[in-house]
């Protein structure tokens, strides 16, 4: 019988706790220190992330289906798209095309 480990509820987190935090992994939380996506503190050699950071750096990764609920207001924050991925069409372009295929 294992025991799943409780949430860290901190203010702060090291990059562990922080990926541990967010289901993200270690190297990715780096990752996104290092390219200024997600901003960290230094306190000596210890790196920490705070939890409000986490929580922005989360809502701002790109979002599949439908929008959340905080973000479906008349103008929607763009978002940037990355690669190959094409954006999804606009809910006036989705009617149209919708409306074609009847």
């Amino acid at each position: 019988m294992t025991t799943e480990p409780k949430p860290i509820d901190a203010l702060a987190y090291t990059t562990t706790q922080a990926a541990q935090v967010t289901g993200r992994s270690h190297t990715r939380i780096k990752k996104a220190i290092r390219e200024r996506e997600l901003t960290a503190r230094k306190d000596g050699r210890a790196t920490l992330v705070e939890r409000a950071e986490l929580a922005r750096w989360i809502g701002s990764l790109r979002t599949i289906g439908r929008m959340p609920e905080q973000a479906t207001t008349q103008n929607p924050a763009p978002v940037a798209v990355r690669g190959n991925a094409r954006p999804a069409p606009s809910r006036a372009r989705a009617l149209v095309i919708e409306e074609s295929r009847r």
